[in-house]
């Protein structure tokens, strides 16, 4: 937020919240502000309102879970708030010059995704390069060059996290990897489509070996069942899985679809509420 043309304040967050004014401007809990991900909703619970409302009042704050300490010490771990400012420039330049430390540098990244294309469906053998050869003979001269070769939902084993289906990778993870190394042989890579929390995955099957069900708000439990992030055994098999993907196969890019961010449940390393289950 800015203040007075001269101040900006702020959490280096993505999940923070933010009031002003006399502490609670915008009003708590309006929709325009806490909306999130396919116009949902989260519910602050009002735990977003200040009792004590005053003049001049910013309030800068976020509902962070638990981090395991040792035995059954629990403790919270807080975000980076930002204050900064300056006469040389005005405020927003301030602000801009300010994000320019901080963030990674923009770049291009042309990517061809198969889920409108029935003829990059299969994976199996050559296919899905000879799709990329069609591709870079049509662009190729006009300067165009494709980034990464997407398989979109589809790709996976659904009783798994994120192995190659035995359908187009009988070979299993090895098969993925030689087609990742044929894409960069070829001169492109691959990407993949990939749901962080396990969406249109067998989450039956996942239950049966641990992973944790996120139980979903109001607005979200009309959707896909998904796995808990939070949730030790899942996020740290996630986590595992990724690594092998990004270095083993070298993907170059996910397509992390259907982010929920939504757990109301007990047990998965937050308070079982919406605003924490959401962060």
């Amino acid at each position: 937020m800015f203040l007075d043309d001269r101040w900006f304040f702020g959490l280096e967050y993505p999940a923070g919240h933010s009031r002003h004014t006399d502490g609670n401007t915008p009003l708590p809990d309006k929709p325009h502000f806490e909306m999130v991900g396919n116009y949902s909703f989260v519910d602050l619970d009002g735990r977003d309102r200040d009792a004590k409302a005053r003049p001049g009042l910013i309030r800068l704050f976020h509902f962070p879970g638990y981090t395991v300490k040792s035995g059954e010490r629990w403790q919270i771990t807080s975000k980076t708030a930002v204050a900064g400012g300056g006469a040389d420039l005005p405020i927003e330049q301030q602000f801009t010059r300010y994000l320019k430390r901080i963030q990674k540098p923009d770049r291009s990244f042309t990517h061809y995704n198969n889920w409108f294309d029935p003829a990059g469906k299969s994976l199996k053998g050559d296919n899905f390069v000879n799709v990329y050869r069609e591709f870079k003979s049509a662009i190729s001269p006009y300067g165009v060059k494709i980034d990464a070769m997407v398989p979109d939902d589809g790709w996976q084993n659904r009783q798994s996290v994120y192995e190659p289906t035995p359908r187009d990778f009988p070979g299993g993870f090895q098969d993925l990897v030689k087609l990742s190394d044929e894409l960069r042989k070829e001169g492109t890579s691959l990407g993949l489509w990939l749901a962080l929390d396990g969406t249109n995955c067998d989450v039956k099957w996942g239950q049966t070996q641990g992973f944790a069900k996120a139980s979903a708000n109001k607005y979200f439990s009309q959707y896909f069942g998904h796995y808990s992030l939070s949730s030790e055994a899942y996020r740290t098999r996630m986590e595992s899985q990724l690594k092998r993907l990004a270095g083993e196969a070298k993907v170059s890019y996910f397509k992390h679809d259907f982010n929920h961010l939504s757990d109301v449940g007990e047990g998965n390393g937050h308070p079982p509420t919406d605003r924490h289950g959401h962060e």
